[in-house]
């Protein structure tokens, strides 16, 4: 998932000749680094238009984020490294029972987005791919930390593909030093007490700890 942007210096000159510019590298700005988007996540430019679809690399980072960890923040970085919008899909699944609202892990993930800013957070109750189709976006960014996700992950993305065919699924390998880090188990660690402050991006995680703390003592109240 690296190669998606590349280093100039792997290109060879033969470059110029596949351009038919006769300039150097720099003065094809084929190598130029990406402008930043500079608006605010809720002022991004909504995709209405087919010429704007078609001029917006947009992808769709999707998952329960229950709640958001330095891993999925990660990921979600390195992904708006390499597209115009990321949307961070707040994901609600009947089938799960979550420690955070969907309000609330949204709350959180614009909180420890809030310094990129071409990501927007957003909530769907629906199909990932129909969301997808409509948001404009042509790509879902998953992270993977070991084998056992692909083999959820890979038929995740068939689904979608068989859904929306314009759909792509892109795997990024998840950072050795986030390996172990899961939502599960920080969950797991501050329901005990535990101290999860390098498990979760800075300024959330104090309304977690004490969030996941009152839900320790209902429990143990209600014993």
């Amino acid at each position: 998932m690296h190669g998606i942007q590349r280093d100039a210096r792997e290109y060879p000159a033969c470059c110029e000749k596949r351009y038919g510019h006769g300039g150097t590298r720099r003065e094809q700005g084929c190598f130029a680094k990406s402008k930043k988007v500079m608006a605010e996540p809720a002022s991004l430019p909504q995709p209405d238009t087919g010429e704007e679809r078609a001029s917006m690399r947009i992808a769709i980072c999707p998952g329960s984020f229950d709640p958001v960890t330095r891993g999925h923040l990660n990921i979600i970085e390195r992904g708006a490294q390499r597209f115009d919008r990321v949307i961070v899909l707040v994901m609600v699944n009947p089938a799960k029972t979550p420690c955070f609202s969907a309000g609330e892990r949204a709350d959180f993930l614009r909180r420890a987005t809030a310094h990129i800013p071409n990501v927007q957070v957003d909530v769907s109750t629906g199909l990932l791919a129909e969301y997808a189709r409509k948001a404009g976006a042509a790509t879902i960014i998953k992270g993977l930390r070991a084998v056992t996700d692909f083999e959820f992950e890979f038929q995740q993305a068939l689904t979608n593909k068989k859904l929306n065919p314009e759909l792509e699924t892109m795997f990024v390998i998840t950072d050795p030093e986030y390996m172990y880090l899961s939502s599960s188990m920080v969950r797991q660690v501050a329901g005990f007490g535990g101290d999860v402050t390098d498990f979760l991006p800075e300024g959330i995680c104090e309304d977690v700890v004490k969030r996941l703390a009152g839900k320790a003592e209902q429990r143990s109240g209600t014993k």
